[in-house]
This record gives structure tokens, sequence and C-alpha cells, in this order.
């Protein structure tokens, strides 16, 4: 049987990742990636990007160079790619599954102007709020809908929270939640100045609102406007992410609550989406990581009836987690799921 076929639009940090994980995950792939479009990159320039990022290494697993048209992988994958406005992409309505990455269709109403020929679905890499359904792997992904059109898988922070949250209100009941996170920023904008204030100097940091304060609410029952909320802090920093979760438990709490999620990340319900470390070995060491977070056990504690969680995310490779919504969905489309 032939597999879905996606394409991506938008070849940015999150498609760059995208290809990356793809590629790195072709035996477990239920999708075959046949189309890039990017409205600002030429081909020459995603090559460049490709074979130099210092991050996300592609050039180090794969050979990369390309034909005509194509970017080539070992010589044998071929991958179209253009260099199209979103609105007449070369090969719209060609893939079986729309990936929008580029962070301009958010709105799911100008995404499903992307549906059309044999597209069945748009998956947008972003917090969408009036998109057809949100669904975070991990947590709601089986609430799929054949009737959905248009689907949001969340955003990094979203997916670094809410699978964790819903099992740690299972085991202990979640009564309030606060979650801080230093974000980083892509290299491009440090070069570009990154926040700039007219009439002021460079801004060294900046507080942003966070999409995950209107959705956490919507997903969970434990979570209401009321008790829980987000602060979100953009630093002059390109490495992996921090995100301190707190939270106040029903549950009488003790040192068997380490046991417990320990537990969970090796064998239960979360695993494969968080990971319990011992120490801190710092960011770099996340990189790339395949978790939606890693919790820092030495840096994490319990104060009475709150527990705090120190845990690091590499949110520009949240993409595993969109990876395995694609894949999903794709077993769904051609019937094997």
């Amino acid at each position: 049987m032939s597999k879905v076929v996606c394409g991506i639009n938008g070849f940015g940090r999150f498609g760059l990742h995208l290809l990356s994980y793809y590629l790195n995950s072709l035996e477990k792939s239920e999708f075959e990636l046949k189309y890039i479009n990017d409205d600002m990159l030429s081909i020459d320039h995603a090559l460049g990007i490709i074979k130099n990022d210092p991050y996300v290494e592609i050039h180090k697993n794969f050979s990369v160079s390309s034909d005509g048209e194509f970017l080539v992988f070992n010589d044998s994958i071929k991958i179209k790619y253009t260099n199209d406005h979103s609105d007449n992409i070369e090969w719209l309505g060609s893939p079986d599954i729309f990936l929008e990455c580029s962070g301009k269709y958010t709105d799911a109403n100008n995404a499903r102007s992307l549906k059309k020929g044999r597209t069945k679905k748009v998956l947008i890499s972003a917090t969408s709020m009036n998109a057809d359904q949100m669904l975070v792997y991990g947590f709601n992904h089986l609430d799929y809908s054949p009737d959905s059109d248009v689907i949001s898988y969340g955003s990094c922070t979203v997916n670094a929270y809410v699978q964790l949250t819903s099992r740690l209100d299972k085991l202990f009941g979640v009564s309030s939640s606060d979650v801080n996170v230093i974000h980083n920023v892509p290299e491009y904008q440090l070069h570009n100045g990154f926040i700039q204030t007219p009439g002021l100097e460079k801004v060294a940091m900046k507080r942003k609102g966070c999409t995950l304060s209107q959705v956490a609410p919507k997903l969970l029952e434990c979570v209401t406007d009321e008790n829980f909320n987000v602060n979100y802090t953009l630093i002059p920093y390109t490495g992996v992410s921090i995100i301190d979760y707190r939270y106040t438990l029903e549950s009488p709490l003790d040192e068997e609550v380490w046991s417990i999620l320990e537990s969970e990340c090796e064998i239960g319900d979360l695993k494969g989406l968080y990971a319990v470390q011992n120490s801190d070995t710092g960011p770099a060491a996340h990189q790339n990581s395949s978790y939606s977070s890693i919790i820092i056990k030495e840096n994490s504690f319990i104060r009475g009836s709150n527990l705090y969680l120190q845990a690091y995310f590499d949110n520009e490779n949240s993409v595993n987690r969109f990876f395995d919504l694609t894949n999903f969905i794709s077993l769904r489309i051609s019937g094997q799921a």
C-alpha cells in the first residue's frame, strides 16, 4: 500500500526541524514527504541552510544536494522544492496532508483555502483557536474526527504542559497551576537586533503573551482562568528553553511522588513524551531532544501541597509531536488505524 503523501509550507525553524526528524525517522514514518515550499527562500538558500545549520545537522547523517527543482538526500530521497507564494504553490492540491508550517495560516478560515484537489487535511504547526480540532498527541489525538479539515497540533508550550498536567490531575488532583517559560529566539533575530523599541536601545528580554494560557483551560478540566497563570519571557539566546511548572495538588505529597513520576515517564502514560533526569547537565545536553520536556529532579522540589518542577524543552524540536500526529492521521486516512 502506498503511503500518504505530505507537503510542507514554510521552511523556517519548524520546517527545518521537521525535515530533519522525518529523514531520521523514515523507518517509522507512515507518510512520504514529497513537497516543500517557502515563499521567501530559494532552493539554493534552503540548501545552504540544510548544509550549514549548527543545530539541525542533517548534513552529518545524509549527503545533501539539489537536482533542478528537487532537494536530494543520499542520492535517493528526492523532495520537490518550490519558492511560491502560499496562494500559488505549484503543488497545491497534490498532497493528501498539507503541513502548514509558515505561521501565516493560524486562522482556520484562511488555512481551509489550502485544502484543494486531493488534499484531505491541513495540519497547522501552531495554535489555531478556531481549528476544527486541536489535537495534542498523547492527550487527545485519539479523538481525531475524519470530518475535521483543519487541525492544530497546539504549540511547543501546549505540548510541554497539557499531557503532564492531565496525568498529574488523574494521579493526585490538580487544584491550581502556574508555568514560567524562558524561551529562546531564532539566531536570525539576534542578527536583526532581537526586539527593538522605537527611540530606545535594543531590549534585552521581552515578556509576551502565550497561547497556552488560552488553550489549557479549553482542553483540561482541572485548569481554569482563575487557577492558572503563564509567564512567558523571550530572551536573546538561541539554545534550549526552560519551563518551570508549579502544581498545587490535592493528595498529600511525599518523596513517593518522584518514583511515581519516573515510572509514568518510563513505562506509563507519559512514556516517550517526558523524561526525568536526576542531575542538571545544562540545556545543551537536550538539543534536538524528542521529549516534550525533560524534568530535572535536582532542581525540583515539594513545598507543602505544591510540586515545583524545573524542566528543559527544545521548543524548536517540538516537531516530534507534530510528526507523531501526522503519522497517526496518516494511518487513519489510509485505513490502517
